[in-house]
């Protein structure tokens, strides 16, 4: 008997968005039948002092300071350019999220937020990983954070965003847009697991 793809929705609790994306794709998933799906809260998964920082220096960020957001929004926008310190940072921080999809192997993994994105990316280029990767952008541009190497798909809010992704490199055929949770376009099992 065959074994149901295994799909690992990943998100990031740091932001609504990010978790009701990853919620609406579970459903999607789960009403195809077709694959076994989990839906993992990743900052669940990373250092205590990362969490922190993370859950409150951003909303605080967010929320007394909007200008120095934009402003370190704007000086990351770098396409294909990101940071040695920060990437080894990340993964420093993330070894238990890298553990579990070490462990997990999943079939297909979704991430709706670019902290579990780039550390796919980052296991998959290492051999560590063979699973197909998938990115749902769950804001309206995508930011250079979003951008990995190995992500078979990327779905994305807007046909713009569709069409800036493909002049930074990107090839077409690896950018839906738009997407809805809701519609068989987005639920990227055969798509993203054949890589067709």
């Amino acid at each position: 008997m065959k074994t149901k793809p295994r799909v690992l929705l990943l998100s990031a609790s740091s932001g609504a968005g990010h978790v009701r994306a990853a919620q609406a794709l579970q459903r999607a998933f789960t009403d195809r039948g077709d694959c076994v799906v989990e839906h993992i809260d990743t900052i669940r998964y990373v250092s205590k002092l990362f969490q922190r920082i993370y859950e409150k220096a951003y909303i605080s960020m967010v929320r007394r300071v909007p200008e120095l957001m934009g402003v370190l929004y704007d000086r990351t926008d770098q396409p294909w350019n990101h940071p040695r310190r920060r990437l080894a940072m990340d993964r420093l921080n993330t070894q238990p999220m890298i553990r579990m999809l070490k462990r997990m192997q999943p079939d297909l993994c979704v991430a709706t937020h670019f902290l579990p994105a780039e550390i796919i990316a980052w296991l998959i280029t290492k051999g560590k990983l063979r699973a197909r990767h998938a990115i749902v952008v769950t804001d309206y541009d995508v930011h250079a954070l979003w951008l990995c190497r190995t992500v078979d798909r990327y779905y994305i809010a807007l046909p713009e965003s569709a069409e800036y992704i493909a002049r930074i490199g990107v090839p077409a055929k690896h950018a839906v847009a738009p997407w809805h949770a809701e519609s068989s376009v987005c639920v990227p099992v055969g798509v993203a697991l054949t890589g067709g």
